[in-house]
């Protein structure tokens, strides 16, 4: 779907921003749930219409990150890396270094 067609179909003019951020956030939490409790279908199948549905998102949170890098010459912290940047979407929510608990 072009940006153009998002545009016209979008309900607050911002869908194109929110619906991503929102697909983004859910995989995360679901990400940070203990491995028996994860919605492996449900991260799953976000991730797929995260990146069918809008699949510049990734890299655009990878060029922001590194834009404010850049811009404020200094690296940033964890915390704030981790709330911009996309997780894995290829690994349905197992994590090699998952202990389960």
């Amino acid at each position: 779907m072009s940006t153009q067609q998002q545009e016209q179909e979008s309900i607050t003019g911002r869908d194109w921003l929110i619906i991503p951020q929102a697909l983004n956030y859910a995989i995360k939490y679901i990400d940070s749930q203990p491995k028996i409790l994860r919605e492996r279908s449900n991260r799953a199948d976000m991730a797929r219409i995260l990146l069918a549905m809008y699949p510049g998102y990734v890299e655009s949170q990878r060029h922001i990150v590194d834009h404010l890098e850049q811009l404020n010459g200094l690296e940033l912290s964890a915390a704030a890396k981790a709330r911009l940047e996309v997780p894995d979407l290829s690994n349905n929510g197992w994590g090699a270094d998952d202990t389960g608990a």
